[in-house]
């Protein structure tokens, strides 16, 4: 009889549920609230290991260094805080209810602590982060953690973006930001108030002379034109070349096909990267196959392979001017070009 009583026993003990994580950090704070700091931090501490929940983590984390600072080991107490916010960025305490040095030191704590922001657009924008410029997208940078403002806005500040990010310690947050265009507060209202112009409104009026988008997209991209000639620089007394091109223009991508109709007829097919520079110029680089016509004897197609760079600059966000130093290798025939190219390229506005 005795020996049943005994297992009926040890069978409802084990029977008996563990305290999982919550559960003990529960039991955690009512000790804490009766002043056992002690046993509020064994229970804590046992806590930490049967969870992995990353809320949950933290406010053990919280309450942990309430402890700390009830014992007045301020230097535990900022390790916890530290724990916590690398578990929840925007883990708080409530200053109401708790000592107000203990919430200075968790808040100083979230100023200090970082992790890396990356931000990326769909086309060149200035990207500011809590109203403080970052820098021209894309832009990685370290940043204080917890919840923050990002805004990105074109040059000429005709197309935005707004989002709210959270930081977490330690960790690259990427966030890709599709631009939209703005609405003017002058497009909605001209002119509140009164009955004539508003002096200075109106979008030609106040536009810097920048590359915006079109309405108008193919493909995704903006179409664009240019006109160019080049000369040979060791050749000025030849006869020019003239090509027209036609092609399309994506952030910090463009493609584009030229024909040529002096002193020979070809088509060049180009490919290239471009950057911002400032709101009014642009770097680049492209690469290019060549197929015109030639005039050696036995071989009436030239084909080759080369690569530019040059400069842009916009006289108006539809109208810019650019200047390239490049140089093709032929293989058929089997000759070496160094060209200069200047001309001007039209957008659609």
């Amino acid at each position: 009889m005795t020996q049943a009583l005994l297992l009926s026993a040890l069978l409802a003990l084990s029977a008996q549920p563990k305290k999982s994580g919550s559960g003990r950090l529960t039991s955690a704070q009512t000790e804490f609230n009766r002043g056992d700091f002690t046993a509020a931090l064994r229970d804590l501490d046992a806590a930490i290991a049967e969870t992995t929940d990353e809320q949950t983590l933290s406010r053990i984390y919280l309450l942990r260094g309430q402890c700390y600072g009830a014992q007045r080991d301020v230097v535990k107490a900022e390790e916890s805080f530290e724990k916590a916010l690398e578990n929840d960025p925007e883990a708080k305490l409530d200053p109401t209810r708790v000592d107000p040095n203990l919430v200075s030191v968790l808040e100083s704590l979230r100023e200090r602590m970082q992790g890396d922001l990356e931000v990326r657009t769909d086309r060149p924008a200035k990207v500011s982060f809590d109203g403080k410029a970052l820098g021209p997208a894309p832009v990685k940078s370290p940043v204080s953690i917890g919840r923050h403002r990002l805004e990105a806005r074109t040059g000429d500040g005709r197309y935005v973006a707004s989002s709210s990010v959270v930081i977490a310690a330690h960790k690259t947050t990427t966030v890709d930001m599709q631009l939209a265009e703005a609405r003017r507060e002058e497009d909605a209202n001209p002119n509140p108030g009164g009955t004539g112009p508003r002096e200075g409104g109106g979008r030609e009026g106040r536009e810097p002379p920048m590359a915006g988008g079109s309405s108008f997209q193919l493909w995704g991209g903006r179409p664009l034109a240019d006109l160019r000639v080049g000369v040979n620089p060791f050749d000025f007394l030849a006869v020019p070349e003239a090509e027209v091109g036609f092609g399309l223009e994506w952030p910090y991508l463009r493609a584009s096909a030229h024909l040529r109709f002096l002193p020979t007829f070809g088509v060049t097919p180009r490919g290239g990267l471009w950057v911002p520079v400032t709101d009014q110029f642009r770097a680049y680089a492209e690469l290019e196959l060549p197929i015109l016509s030639s005039t050696t004897a036995g071989v009436p197609v030239a084909i080759g392979l080369g690569g530019a760079g040059g400069a842009e600059y916009f006289f108006i966000k539809w109208l810019s001017g650019f200047a390239e130093v490049g140089v093709r290798n032929f293989f058929i025939p089997s000759f070496v070009e160094v060209t200069i190219q200047a001309g001007l390229r039209l957008r659609l506005p």
